[in-house]
């Protein structure tokens, strides 16, 4: 039996797409919070999927609006490091806790901010993200201080020479997921 979660199809994307795609799944709520939304994002290419990463970014993006401050500013900006890209998505918000942020990613945890009475929390949004980003291959990082920021960052790897296995370059990675190399990555 299969999943939702195992219906991976990596391609060849521009990451500036993914970042638009999710700034308008959320552009109700920056219109509504007026965030100061910032976006550095270059033409890099990665390898992902593309659905599942804009489901990334709406949740990061969505938790960078929730916990906002009044007319908060919030930044997405791109990096080329090497063989990798990073992107940034950084808020000016309430921020994370110390004792909250080695949990973060747990199922279920909803930390001790509670959005101050605003969302309701379920502790699965950060959950989904780290699940995602494990099972594409991604990894995830955050640094954050309390009642002044908060930065997920989102490191894709360069992997083109997976490509040089077989000669149809669009279908390689799709291959490999669906033969089970999900952890070869």
């Amino acid at each position: 039996v299969q999943g939702a979660f195992d219906d991976i199809q990596v391609h060849k994307i521009k990451l500036a797409q993914c970042v638009n795609a999710s700034i308008k799944n959320n552009r109700y709520f920056l219109m509504n919070e007026k965030v100061d939304l910032q976006i550095q994002v270059q033409e890099e290419e990665i390898y992902t999927d593309q659905t599942w990463l804009v489901y990334i970014l709406d949740q990061l993006l969505a938790n960078a609006i929730k916990y906002s401050k009044e007319r908060t500013k919030i930044q997405i900006f791109s990096k080329q490091k090497g063989n990798t890209v990073e992107l940034y998505v950084k808020d000016y918000g309430e921020g994370i806790k110390d004792y909250d942020l080695p949990r973060i990613f747990e199922r279920g945890y909803v930390g001790s901010n509670h959005h101050n009475g605003k969302y309701k929390s379920t502790g699965m949004g950060l959950y989904m993200v780290e699940l995602m980003i494990k099972k594409l291959g991604h990894t995830i990082t955050v640094e954050s201080k309390d009642q002044e920021y908060t930065c997920f960052c989102i490191t894709f790897y360069n992997i083109a020479h997976h490509f040089n296995l077989w000669c149809c370059r669009n279908v390689t990675l799709e291959i490999l997921f669906v033969i089970g190399m999900r952890g070869f990555f």
